[in-house]
């Protein structure tokens, strides 16, 4: 019996661990999506509120719980509400922080904010970002095991500036 609690301790731990590396390397694809569609936003010609809604948009699957419209919804039920919602919200004017009450995530408050755009040939987005491990915050041992309980993700997304193209401006 001694010997089957500690084999199950250390196969759970294997477990989950493995579980938490797996939502870690989801959330930096994520990320990098984000960051690209940002700055894809950016190169051909949006405005920074179109610009700053793509990168939230971008990161609805690191950002935690859905605060409005609606909360305690199953999975299938908010992904019709997001369904509905992400392209009025696109659509909408104002900031993200003028729409957060129509359409808001519990972790959107604590996204980094975009690098700055230049009339250069090329934008540049690097985006360091904090991201929660859930499960490692849940499980103290497993905390213990990677030592953190936080990730720091960091992505570069470098783009050619092609909005004059887009635009016709000369």
């Amino acid at each position: 019996m001694v010997e089957s609690a500690f084999v199950i301790m250390m196969l759970s731990l294997v477990l989950f661990g493995m579980f938490q590396v797996v939502l870690m390397l989801h959330a930096e694809q994520v990320q990098h999506w984000a960051v690209f569609a940002a700055a894809r936003s950016r190169v051909v010609g949006f405005n920074d509120a179109v610009v700053q809604k793509s990168w939230v948009i971008g990161n609805i699957l690191n950002s935690g719980a859905m605060l409005t419209p609606q909360q305690g919804l199953t999975e299938i039920a908010q992904t019709g509400v997001e369904v509905d919602s992400i392209p009025l919200f696109l659509q909408s004017a104002g900031t993200v922080d003028e729409l957060s009450p129509q359409f808001d995530y519990a972790d959107w408050r604590h996204l980094p904010s975009l690098p700055p755009f230049t009339d250069m040939d090329l934008y540049t987005a690097e985006i360091q970002e904090n991201h929660p491990m859930r499960v490692a915050q849940l499980f103290p041992f497993l905390a213990a095991s990677f030592g953190r309980t936080n990730l720091v993700m960091q992505s570069t997304v470098t783009l050619e500036n092609h909005f004059p193209f887009y635009l016709q401006v000369q």
